[in-house]
This record gives C-alpha cells, sequence and structure tokens, in this order.
C-alpha cells in the first residue's frame, strides 16, 4: 500500500474494517465506500472516497424499483432490531424518502 495512506493506520477513531475498507478503495481506485461510521466517512471524503450509507442503499435499491416500498420499510425496521444505529430523524427523512415515490 502507498507510504501515502499510513495515516490511517495511526487514526485511533477508525475500526480495522475501516481502516482496511479505505486502504481497498485507493488500492483498486474505487469511488466509492459504504460506510456509515462517522470517521470513516470523513476520512473517505478527504481521500476523494464518496461514502454511501446502508440506509442511502435502501432509498437508492427502492427508486430503481429494485425493492417494493413495503421490503425498504421492512429492511430498515429488522436492521434496526439487529442493532443497527440510526438518528430517529434520519428514520423519518428515508420513510419519507420512500413515501414520495
Amino acid at each position: 500500500m502507498d507510504e501515502g495512506y499510513r495515516f490511517l493506520d495511526t487514526n485511533k477513531r477508525l475500526g480495522l474494517g475501516e481502516k482496511e475498507a479505505i486502504k481497498l478503495c485507493k488500492q483498486l481506485n474505487v469511488k466509492y465506500l459504504i460506510a456509515d461510521d462517522k470517521e470513516a466517512r470523513r476520512v473517505s471524503k478527504i481521500l476523494n472516497i464518496t461514502p454511501i450509507g446502508t440506509c442511502s442503499i435502501i432509498v437508492k435499491a427502492y427508486r430503481q424499483r429494485a425493492i417494493t416500498r413495503n421490503e425498504a420499510i421492512k429492511i430498515l425496521d429488522e436492521l434496526l432490531k439487529a442493532g443497527f444505529r440510526i438518528d430517529l430523524e434520519l428514520y423519518h427523512k428515508i420513510l419519507q424518502k420512500v413515501e414520495e415515490q
């Protein structure tokens, strides 16, 4: 890996998985990173990698008609039941986006 990205190893706010995913994106010249962690999103933006959150993927899948409205809501609710942390305001925004279509 390029020595220019060694600083990732010293970032104590990033988990090992996030560090490796960001390095892999740079190594493979990938433009997008699926990340919900705030620090991973911040660092990826600095490195010109666009972070995409799990909730955005659900909305995009719905808008592209890959899943139904009910499936989108079910997936989101199952994530919450499994311990996925999401701000209540964001949860309502996502539901709103699904309702808009």
